[in-house]
């Protein structure tokens, strides 16, 4: 039997036997030396000889024996792997659950556990009934989302054509590119979950609600057909802060943290064996919660990388981690790792109806009572703040127990306060005594228990140790001289402890009943000891306005304005002021008015104004979508009405803006008042039909009939054609129009002329509204596309997977591999999909599509790297391991795609795999310089963090490479060693005091200011690009502003003066400046930048109107006109630039009269 694997060991050995003078393999044997069997084993690739031996015959042969040592030690390492992975192939393996076996007694116990574990409510809810989770949970939905920069283009590849749209419309937002799907279809799809959401969304119910009906399937307490997946899964949940505390292997991580979580509910003590690998044939779904709730950064990134490592295709384990949104860049290996993003969605109508429903039900009412209860809950949070409060499942809980103890009592209308009344319905009940524990320790840990509490509360913020032993370490510092703690006082505080309502067991520990809560008393115990002038407020303000410490800052900076000898508009005032920050701090500040917190006539304004210029200014979705949402929180505040009104009034905005505008304004508005501004907006509206479909549906049939209306207007347009017709469809969709959306979709789908883009949008409409009845025909229609069409085809086979049909996508997915004329992009795309759909099920058509990636076919030498890395991910990991190292091992091997076969590899035998890449690429100095950042980028991915900065330090050191080679080198060394990066900058500045201003704007780019140790050296590295006559526009931009932002706004003045000095900086980017100034509220600073921009301004230019535009949204076209005028009148002015400008002026003056500011 021929090994591959041993392939390159067998090729030495030939080239030895004929620099030997050996003309054949038996003409050795003839020598005596070694017999035939083990000379022809080692010629054929068949055998592996003892190393000894080996070394032996290589000194026969007149070679070095030391020649020979790294090329057996490959071929046993690679010949264990492919051993390990027969082995593993081997082993019984689940795909139904019709097949299910009885659990073993070590995995029953295990289930058990976990389903009495889970099936509570993870909040002791103390004098009202505790309902069962399984009795109350909500299936919410979720929405598949494409993380930044991971379109479907894949990897970046030197030489590949610019994947564009091909439709001269723009392309769809990322909002309509997010999919909504139920759990169901979710897990129907092959492969790990990364599930985000805010405090509170739901995601520890998940993970609850799975565990407990996963165990209980397998127990045989509930139908298989009530299982979410289609193959058997295990389940084991964990909190991901449990998995930190814990070292050794991981399959005694993974004991240890399950025995952390289950604690005295398991009869017996797992057994590390037990997670090793499949568990009777069955995968093991780990469920790892909470990962933003470990403090340790470091700690985190560690745990991301383990997590990655492990999650391997088709492996033992299948991964759903849950998280607050995290940056972007510590989640950068989940995304090598193949985890596809969900975020939870909040509570519909529908589904807090559901709840409350449920709910009251649960507190052993009659059918009447139940439906009474439930109907005033639903009045009470129908209207103002708190129907957006109540979205969040965790509130609307809360908000449940409330109306539950005191139904008299009205609601809370704010998330501050929800939380203080529940915890003061748990203080009011005096839960520290119920066990009735009347000694002198119970009644001293009455008397400190909210000091006791707060400090774990922040012991939990601050620290990823035991709150049991901080607590045991808080009373032996705070007891009073006199109390004696003896006897089992240790068990005695735990019970206290429990007491309070505010914590539960976690094994031998304790954790807060929700980690929001724990932030809540943290920040009660903060917002006590920060003095009125508050000394730390910027560091306060970076915690608000990034993700996972916002709950916390905003409970901190609420708390501490209660205080009567503390200043709110000091909190804002400093916000206002903050240019650090990729969100507006105005929202923050907004937030805080919405929360209760009282300041001053004349700060309200000035947020009132700062946010209108935000909306005003703004391009940025997401920015403009958090903005209206602040201004929707504060829509009942004094003049936000008048100012919505005036925004969703006005002409000069774009639809967007305007709709926007509308929704806020319809929390308070008339019905009518609402209907008519739509019926206003609705004429110029294209692609944000659908957005105009959601907020018709709640204002009601009028303005549901006046999109409908819009819909068939747009379709009759005279260039009408599959853009507005896609349209359409999605609009109709949202209005629950099935007949006409399949209508619609149908005609699309059928137009041999539909752009890619059209195609998907009508597609996910039809496939949405007819909840995926219609996927054979989306199927038909792909397979019917023209011969030229690759890019429809390959759309409608992404957008199938995306809208939970993965069956069908794998369809269209294998007549894109077994076409002949197809290019390289679709077959990437369509070769992942076949891989996470089938597994190692049937490789085929991956491997047929590989076998024809060959330059004689006309396809790009870096297809057979991406499809090597699919057919690895269909189990062939030996094939993708063996033909990398042989790439790898070639002297001439293609330079500009080395990045691409180190995925390969990567992706088949995980980062064990990079010593072996680092030797063959020895250690970078064989790589492209080009490639040095990009395989250190691949090695970060897959958790080599070693090599991963080895490459990039290297990088950081090669001269002469393009900007973004330098970005993405620091980025890589930052993460991977983010220790290392200041020193070596520092030394490479001190070896060459004039580096070329790409290496320093490179290596600029991806320093954060708000990190102080990093300050100096950033303000240093622009000090130093401002000083380059070199440096491009967006160079003196990144500069610029990394000086604003450390300097703050008394450096403006000096940044718009430099701006307007330096030549290469161009009108395009001034605009950007003076809209994001405009959008600050910097609207001197910004007119500056605007008069600058028109006085450089070539005649005639593609800016003209981009310009006046901006101006115009701004409020600022009376300035315009005034300067253009000036202008005009200017002597000696060039004829045809004055006829411009007086065209300019003409232009302007129609919109000045819709909107005079």
């Amino acid at each position: 039997m021929r090994y591959p694997e041993l392939l390159e060991l067998a090729s030495w050995f030939r080239q030895a036997l004929v620099s030997a003078g050996y003309g054949t393999p038996n003409a050795f044997v003839r020598t005596g030396f070694a017999g035939k069997a083990a000379v022809y084993g080692v010629h054929n690739a068949s055998r592996l000889l003892t190393l000894e031996f080996t070394k032996a015959l290589a000194t026969a042969l007149g070679r070095d024996p030391a020649e020979v040592v790294p090329i057996w030690t490959r071929a046993k390492d690679a010949r264990d792997r492919a051993t390990a992975a027969e082995q593993q192939s081997s082993r019984p393996r689940l795909t139904s659950w019709s097949e299910l076996p009885l659990p073993a007694l070590a995995l029953r116990n295990l289930l058990e556990a976990q389903s009495r574990s889970a099936d509570r409510l993870p909040y002791d809810i103390l004098d009202v009934k505790e309902p069962p989770l399984s009795a109350i949970y909500v299936r919410q939905q979720m929405r598949a989302a494409v993380p930044a920069g991971r379109e479907a283009a894949g990897p970046e590849v030197h030489g590949t054509p610019a994947v564009g749209s091909d439709s001269s419309h723009p392309p769809a937002s990322s909002s309509e590119r997010d999919t909504v799907l139920p759990l169901s279809e979710i897990f129907e799809r092959p492969g790990h979950l990364l599930v985000t959401g805010e405090p509170g969304s739901g995601k520890s119910t998940l993970t609850n609600h799975l565990t407990w009906l996963l165990s209980r399937v397998w127990l045989r307490q509930e139908s298989s057909l009530a299982a979410p997946a289609t193959e058997p899964l295990v389940p084991l949940r964990i909190a991901a802060r449990a998995l930190v505390e814990h070292s050794g292997s991981w399959s005694a991580a993974l004991c240890d943290a399950a025995r952390d979580s289950m604690g005295h509910s398991l009869v017996a003590e797992a057994d590390p064996g037990l997670f090793t690998g499949r568990v009777q044939g069955a995968q093991w779904l780990v469920l790892v919660d909470g990962l933003d709730e470990i403090t340790d950064r470091q700690a985190r990134a560690q745990l991301i990388r383990v997590i990655a490592q492990h999650a391997r295709s088709d492996g033992a384990y299948r991964f759903l981690v849950t998280t607050r949104p995290l940056p972007e860049i510590e989640l950068t290996p989940l995304r090598g790792a193949a985890f596809s993003s969900y975020r939870m969605e909040p509570f519909s109508r529908a589904e807090l109806r559901n709840f409350a429903t449920q709910w009251f039900r649960a507190q052993d009412r009659g059918p009447e009572e139940t439906e009474a209860a439930a109907s005033r809950f639903l009045r009470e949070t129908e209207d103002g703040r708190l129907s957006e409060l109540v979205q969040n499942p965790l509130l609307a809980t809360i908000a449940a127990v409330s109306a539950t103890i005191d139904p008299q009592r009205p609601l809370p209308a704010n998330r501050l306060s929800l939380y203080q009344l529940f915890h003061d319905h748990l203080v009011s009940r005096g839960a520290v005594g119920r066990d009735g524990r009347d000694g002198e320790l119970a009644g001293w840990v009455r008397r400190v228990r909210e000091q006791l509490v707060g400090a774990l509360a922040r012991h939990r913020i601050e620290s990823d140790s035991s709150l049991e032993a901080a607590a045991r370490r808080w009373v032996r510092e705070h007891r009073p001289a006199g109390l004696a703690l003896t006897g089992r006082w240790e068990a005695e505080l735990r019970h206290l402890l429990l007491g309070t309502g505010l914590l539960v067991p976690q094994g031998d520990d304790l954790r807060f009943l929700h980690h929001s809560f724990a932030e809540f008393l943290a920040a009660r115990s903060y917002a006590e000891e920060i003095p009125p002038d508050f000394p730390e407020l910027d560091s306060w303000a970076g915690k608000g306005m990034g993700e996972a410490e916002h709950t916390l800052a905003l409970f901190t900076f609420c708390l501490w304005a209660e205080r009567p000898d503390c200043d709110a508009d000091l909190i804002v005032a400093h916000l206002l002021r903050r240019m650090i920050d990729d969100r507006d701090p105005v929202n923050l500040a907004g937030l805080l008015v919405a929360e209760g917190v009282r300041v001053s006539g004349r700060t309200w304004s000035e947020i009132l104004r700062r946010l209108q210029d935000s909306v005003r200014n703004q391009d940025d979705e997401s920015a403009l979508r958090e903005a209206f949402a602040t201004l929707s929180a504060l829509a009942d505040r004094p003049g936000t009405a008048d100012r919505l009104r005036a925004l969703a009034a006005s002409r000069v905005l774009s639809v967007a803006q305007r709709l926007g505008a509308l929704e806020a304004l319809s929390r308070v508005c008339a019905p009518s008042e609402a209907e008519s501004l739509l019926a206003d907006i609705l004429p110029g509206t294209y692609e944000e039909l659908p957005t105009a479909a959601r907020i018709s549906l709640s204002l009601g049939t009028t303005a549901q009939q006046a999109v409908l209306a819009r819909t068939r207007s747009v379709r009759e347009g005279i260039r009408a054609d599959t853009w507005e017709t896609a349209i359409a469809a999605e609009a109709l969709d949202v209005l629950g129009e099935a007949d006409r959306v399949r209508e619609l979709a149908r005609e699309v789908l059928a137009d041999p002329s539909a752009r890619s883009g059209d195609l998907q949008r009508a597609a996910r409409a039809w496939l949405a509204s007819s909840q995926g009845r219609c996927a054979d025909e989306v199927v038909a229609a792909a397979l019917d596309r023209p011969v030229f069409d690759s890019n429809g085809r390959d759309v409608l086979a992404r957008t199938l997977e995306e809208s939970g049909e993965p069956a069908a996508a794998a369809r269209v997915a294998e007549s894109i591999l077994r076409s002949d004329r197809m290019p390289a992009l679709p077959l990437k795309n369509a070769a992942g999909i076949w891989a996470r759909v089938h597994g190692k099920e049937r490789p085929e058509p991956v491997l047929h599509a590989l076998r024809n990636a060959t330059p004689a076919a006309g396809q790009p030498p870096y297809l057979a790297a991406w499809l090597t890395r699919a057919a690895a991910e269909t189990g062939r990991s030996l094939l993708a391991v063996e033909w990398a190292r042989q790439v790898l091992s070639t002297p001439n091997r293609p330079t500009h795609e080395t990045h691409l076969v180190v995925s390969a590899w990567l992706a088949a035998a995980g980062s064990s795999a990079a010593p072996d890449i680092m030797a063959l690429l020895r250690h970078g100095e064989d790589l492209d310089p080009y490639e040095r950042p990009r395989c250190a980028r691949e090695l970060l991915d897959a958790g080599a963090t070693a090599e991963a900065a080895v490459l990039a330090s290297l990088a950081l050191r090669t001269p002469l490479l393009p900007e973004s080679y330098y970005k993405d080198a620091a980025g890589v060394l930052l993460k991977a060693r983010p220790a290392e990066l200041g020193p070596l900058v520092e030394q490479v500045l001190a070896e060459e005091p004039g580096p070329h201003q790409d290496w320093v704007a490179g290596v600029l780019s991806v320093l954060d200011v708000s990190a102080g140790a990093l300050i100096p050296l950033a303000v240093a590295l622009a000090h130093r690009l401002l000083a380059s006559p070199a440096a491009g526009g967006q160079q003196i931009f990144t500069a610029l502003g990394t000086l604003v932002e450390a300097e703050g706004l008394d450096y403006l003045p000096t940044a718009i003066r430099t701006a307007k000095t330096r030549t290469r900086v161009s009108v395009s980017q001034i605009r950007a400046l003076a809209k994001g100034l405009a959008s600050f509220g910097l609207r001197e600073a910004a007119l500056e930048c605007w008069r600058h921009a028109l006085e450089i301004l070539w005649l005639p230019s593609d800016q003209e109107l981009e310009l006046l535009n901006d101006m115009l949204v701004a409020g600022a076209g009376q300035e315009a006109a005034s300067w253009l005028r000036e202008m005009i009148a200017r002597p000696g002015l060039d004829e045809q630039a004055r006829l411009r400008l007086r065209q300019m002026l003409a232009w302007l003056g129609p919109a000045l009269e819709l909107d005079p500011r």
